[in-house]
C-alpha cells in the first residue's frame, strides 16, 4: 500500500475512532470512580474501544505485514466478526446508554470491514469502505447527537408526560395504581429535565409500574429485607437514571452495610395524600418491613388538592381514605395568586436568566466528553452569568410573569418558609399531618416501620440559590425562616414517635463544594441523590438496630 494510502486510512479509521470515544464519554455511570465512570463501563466499554481505535489505526499504517500475518487464518477471522457482533448486541442491552445502540453497530460495521479488508489483502478497499463507514458516522451522529440536543422536541418522552405516567391527579377511580402514578412495563429514555433537554436518562418499570427493574412476584429474599420506598421526583429520581437514584443507592448501601439480601421498591405517589392511599390499598402485596415516605418540595400543596375540600378523596375518622361521591371540579395551583410577597422583584436579573443557547450538535458531543467536563472548575456562588441564571431559573424567575413573588407558585413555594402563617399553608398542614400520621398506623399495622425523610429544596441548603433567589425577588431575609417547614415536620415526628430522616445539615456542608441540584431544575443531582442515599442508609441502620414500635 503506498504510505499515503497508509496514512489516508490510518487518519480515517483514527478519526471514527475518535467520533466513536466522543460520543462514549457521554455515559454517566452510575457508580463514577473514573473521570464520571464505573469501573465497568470504564473497563468494559471504554478501554476496548480506545485500543480498538488505535489498533485499527495501526493495522491501516501497517497494513502489508499484518494482511500477510492473517491471510492463511481466514477462519479466525470469520470468528472475530462474529464475536464482535454478538459483543455489540450485548453492550448496546448490559450497559445501557444513550449512545450504546449506535456504538455498537458503528464498531461492528468498522471492525468487520477492517477484517475483510485484511483478509482480501486489499488496501484499496480498506480504505474505500473505512471512508464508507466514516461517512456513515458522519450522518448518524451529528443527527443522533441532535436528538440529545437542547431542543425541546414533542417526541422525546418526559417526566410526567402520558408516555412515562399513568396516574397524575385522577378523580374517578382507579386513583391510584398498584405500582404507583407511574405507566407499567416503560423502557425508554426521556428528558433529564425541561431546560436541561440536552442529556438523556434511562427510565424503566416493572409490570405493575414501579420503578425497579425486578418484577413483583419475585420471591421473597429468605433472611431478607424489603423497603417500599414512597416519594414523589426527588426520591422516585426525577432527572437521573435507573440505578442513580436514591431507592437503589439505598439497597446498595444496606446490602454492603448489613450484609444480607436487600429489596427496594420504588413507587411515586406524588405526596402525603396518594402515599396513604397508596399505601391502604397496595402497600400490603409488596410485604415491606420498612416504609419509606420522602416529603419534598410541593408535596404539602399536593396533599391539599388531593385530600382537601375540594379534592377528590377523605380521610375518615378511622385513618382511612375513601373517594367521595362528588368530586369538585379540579384545583389549580392558580387560585393562590392573591399571596404574593409584598415588594416589587429586580427583573434585571432575570434578564441573564435564559438557558445558553447550544452549541452544534457535533460540538456538544466533544465537549460532553467526562474527561474535559472533569478538567472545568466547580462551579461557585458568582462562577458566571450562566450559573446565576441557573439558580435564578430555579427559583421561579422564568416561570412567573409578575412584578412579585408568588408564595404559592407550586415550586418552590416559599410561603411555607414565609414566617407569617398564610391560609394556603394552613389548610396544607391541616391535611397533611393527619395524613402522615395515618399512613404512619397503616405501616405499623402490617408490621412494618414507618420512615419519614424530609427531602431539601435547593435555596435551603445552598446558600447561593438562596441569594440570587432572594436578589431576584427583593426578599427580606427577616422574613423568611428557611428551617420553619422541616422544623414543624421534625417536631410533628417526635410526638407522633415517627422516625425522622432529614439530611439539610448535610447536604449544606456538601454545597460549600458543589452543586446538589440539576442544571436549571430544582431536583437532585446524581451527586444530591448518592448523599441523600448514604444519610438515608445510615438512618436505617440505626433503626433496625432498635426494636420496633408498638403500635
Amino acid at each position: 500500500m503506498p504510505t499515503a494510502l497508509a496514512a489516508a486510512t490510518a487518519g480515517a479509521v483514527a478519526l471514527l475512532g475518535a467520533v466513536s470515544l466522543a460520543l462514549a464519554g457521554r455515559h454517566a455511570s452510575d457508580d463514577p470512580v473514573l473521570l464520571g465512570w464505573s469501573w465497568r463501563y470504564a473497563v468494559g466499554v471504554m478501554l476496548p474501544l480506545a485500543a480498538l481505535a488505535c489498533g485499527q489505526a495501526l493495522a491501516a499504517w501497517r497494513f502489508p505485514a499484518l494482511a500477510a500475518a492473517v491471510a492463511d487464518r481466514p477462519r479466525r477471522w470469520v470468528a472475530i466478526r462474529a464475536v464482535a457482533v454478538a459483543g455489540a448486541a450485548a453492550w448496546a442491552i448490559a450497559v445501557p446508554s444513550q449512545v450504546a445502540g449506535l456504538l455498537a453497530w458503528l464498531w461492528t460495521a468498522n471492525l468487520a470491514t477492517l477484517a475483510w479488508a485484511v483478509s482480501r489483502r486489499s488496501g484499496e478497499g480498506l480504505l474505500v469502505l473505512a471512508s464508507l463507514a466514516l461517512a456513515a458516522s458522519g450522518l448518524l451522529a451529528p443527527e443522533f447527537a441532535a436528538r440529545l440536543g437542547s431542543e425541546r422536541s414533542e417526541g422525546v418522552p418526559r417526566w410526567g408526560d402520558r408516555r412515562t405516567f399513568a396516574f397524575l391527579f385522577p378523580l374517578q377511580e382507579p386513583l391510584i395504581g398498584p405500582g404507583g402514578r407511574l405507566r407499567p412495563s416503560v423502557r425508554t429514555w426521556i428528558a433529564r429535565s425541561g431546560l436541561d433537554a440536552e442529556r438523556r436518562v434511562w427510565f424503566a418499570t416493572n409490570r405493575i409500574g414501579l420503578r425497579n427493574d425486578e418484577e413483583p412476584d419475585t420471591p421473597p429474599l429468605p433472611g431478607g429485607l424489603t423497603v417500599l420506598n414512597l416519594g414523589d421526583s426527588f426520591g422516585i429520581g426525577f432527572g437521573v437514571d435507573q440505578h442513580a437514584f436514591l431507592g437503589p443507592l439505598v439497597q446498595r448501601r444496606l446490602v454492603a452495610a448489613l450484609r444480607r439480601p436487600v429489596r427496594v421498591w420504588n413507587a411515586e405517589v406524588s405526596d402525603p395524600c396518594y402515599g396513604a392511599l397508596y399505601l391502604q390499598r397496595h402497600g400490603a402485596a409488596l410485604r415491606p418491613d420498612i416504609v419509606l415516605f420522602g416529603l419534598s418540595g410541593n408535596d404539602l400543596l399536593q396533599g391539599w388538592l388531593g385530600c382537601g375540600a375540594q379534592g377528590a378523596i377523605r380521610l375518615d375518622a378511622d385513618g382511612r381514605l375513601r373517594r367521595v361521591a362528588r368530586p369538585a371540579a379540579r384545583v389549580r395551583f392558580g387560585q393562590w395568586r392573591q399571596w404574593t410577597y409584598p415588594r416589587d422583584g429586580d427583573p434585571s436579573i432575570a434578564a441573564t436568566a435564559a438557558p445558553p443557547r447550544a452549541p452544534h450538535p457535533a460540538l456538544q458531543a466533544v465537549l460532553a466528553l467526562r474527561s474535559l467536563r472533569a478538567l472545568r472548575p466547580p462551579p461557585g456562588p458568582e462562577r458566571s452569568d450562566e450559573f446565576r441564571g441557573e439558580l435564578t431559573v430555579s427559583g421561579g424567575a422564568l416561570v412567573q410573569r409578575g412584578p412579585r413573588k408568588l408564595l404559592f407558585d407550586g415550586f418552590p413555594n416559599l410561603g411555607f418558609a414565609y414566617r407569617e402563617e398564610l391560609p394556603p399553608a394552613a389548610d396544607s398542614w391541616a391535611v397533611s399531618l393527619p395524613l402522615l400520621a395515618a399512613m404512619n398506623r397503616t405501616a405499623q399495622e402490617r408490621g412494618a416501620r414507618f420512615v419519614l425523610v424530609y427531602l431539601p429544596q435547593r435555596h435551603a441548603v445552598q446558600a447561593q440559590d438562596w441569594s440570587v433567589l432572594a436578589r431576584r425577588w427583593n426578599l427580606a431575609a427577616s422574613d423568611f425562616d428557611l428551617d420553619r417547614e422541616r422544623n414543624r415536620l421534625r417536631a410533628f415526628c417526635e410526638e407522633q414517635r415517627i422516625t425522622w430522616v432529614d439530611p439539610s445539615e448535610a447536604f449544606r456542608h456538601a454545597a460549600r463544594a458543589r452543586n446538589l441540584y440539576l442544571p436549571w431544575d430544582g431536583h437532585f443531582n446524581e451527586a444530591g441523590q448518592a448523599l441523600a442515599a448514604k444519610v438515608v442508609a445510615e438512618a436505617l441502620e440505626r433503626e433496625l438496630a432498635q426494636p420496633a414500635n408498638a403500635p
